[in-house]
């Protein structure tokens, strides 16, 4: 026989009048349960007990045997459920810890959308890659940054990458993971190639769209969802990562670099030029913007950009070094309506020859992001 409560023990927990008294029989139950000193018929009276508890109207005395029964893993589920389910006080020490908690119960919780018990969820130590993926539909940068923290969050990467395969169909999952923390470079771009790729299925499901004409839209999408990944905020040597990788796969291309200017993303742009010319990225900066006419022609002519669009790369460039200084924090949406007007201004003053062209880029440019972002 273990350790059972007196009788005064028994009349404390069911009149005591304080809740420490109740507490500390509570407490005396619960570490009897854990030390598993009961025996069968020792173990249900116990449970019965906890199912009074946690009824009991005094929140600490519920969050007490919360505390102590958490690292359970003979609890009751309908005792677990009831304490996750309970004030907030109560929940999180059940939520954070209890393995008695399936995936479902968990994503129960997570849909109540209570900020502070999802957070407890995001500590939890085995976090499936179902419930992860309900975690990231979120977008709330709190939830997400505390989801990533997690030491169990990827292991290593072929945890992750796996993790992303799971997830890759789900549109707001994805954004949300890419926007809130620092990828490495090939998860980013696996991640907006799933992306893409079951938006080409939704879309030859639906319409009839000629394949040369959706692998234009797509791969269009894909350079669009790569660029909005970086920000002011985001490392040279991140941006250099991305560059380098893009190269290696043969993906750096002529397209995505120009879109990366036409969007604003200055330093993207300066870094892909500098790998394509074979340069230091210090010296492709010079040459841009100290090295005149010659220097930018010679740079963008090294890095295999066509000729023919010289003038009009030279014109965007000087404009987004102008609204850089006004605002470096911009977002791809508000400089690509800003740059579009300074287009047609020039464009009805000066002859530039594929002036239209670059205002296309920059118009489905904003189209495309604004589409991303809803």
């Amino acid at each position: 026989m273990g350790v059972m409560l007196s009788n005064s023990d028994v009349l404390e927990l069911l009149n005591g009048e304080t809740a420490a008294s109740r507490i500390r029989v509570t407490q005396k139950i619960c570490e009897g349960y854990l030390s598993q000193i009961y025996n069968e018929e020792e173990i249900k009276l116990a449970e019965e007990i906890f199912r009074i508890i946690v009824q009991d109207v005094e929140v600490q005395v519920r969050a007490a045997m919360s505390e102590a029964l958490k690292i359970s893993d003979i609890l009751p589920h309908d005792i677990a459920m009831k304490l996750a389910k309970d004030v907030e006080e109560v929940a999180i020490p059940m939520i954070e810890f209890s393995q008695v908690l399936s995936d479902m119960d968990i994503i129960e919780i997570i849909e109540t959308s209570n900020p502070i018990k999802i957070l407890a969820v995001t500590r939890r130590e085995n976090i499936t890659s179902k419930v992860k993926e309900k975690l990231l539909e979120f977008g709330n940068n709190e939830i997400i940054e505390s989801l990533i923290s997690n030491d169990n969050f990827a292991q290593d990467d072929e945890s992750f990458s796996e993790f992303v395969d799971n997830i890759a169909h789900n549109s707001d999952a994805v954004k949300n993971l890419v926007q809130n923390i620092t990828l490495p470079s090939a998860i980013t771009e696996k991640l907006m190639s799933g992306i893409s790729e079951s938006l080409i299925n939704k879309i030859k499901s639906k319409y009839d769209i000629a394949p040369n004409k959706l692998n234009k839209i797509t791969s269009h999408s894909i350079e669009i969802s790569i660029l909005t990944t970086i920000s002011s905020k985001s490392l040279s040597m991140e941006i250099d990562g991305l560059v380098n990788h893009l190269d290696h796969f043969d993906k750096l291309t002529p397209s995505l670099i120009l879109s990366s200017l036409c969007m604003g993303r200055r330093r993207f742009f300066v870094s892909a030029l500098a790998k394509k010319a074979g340069i230091p990225r210090a010296n492709a900066m010079r040459l841009l913007y100290k090295g005149g006419k010659e220097g930018i022609n010679g740079l963008l002519k090294k890095a295999g950009m066509p000729e023919k669009l010289f003038d009009a790369i030279e014109l965007v460039m000087l404009l987004a070094e102008e609204k850089k200084r006004e605002d470096k924090d911009i977002s791809v949406i508000d400089f690509c309506t800003w740059l579009i007007t300074k287009l047609e201004y020039f464009s009805e003053r000066r002859n530039i020859d594929y002036l239209s062209y670059i205002m296309a880029i920059v118009k489905q440019s904003q189209k495309t992001s604004s589409q991303q972002a809803v």
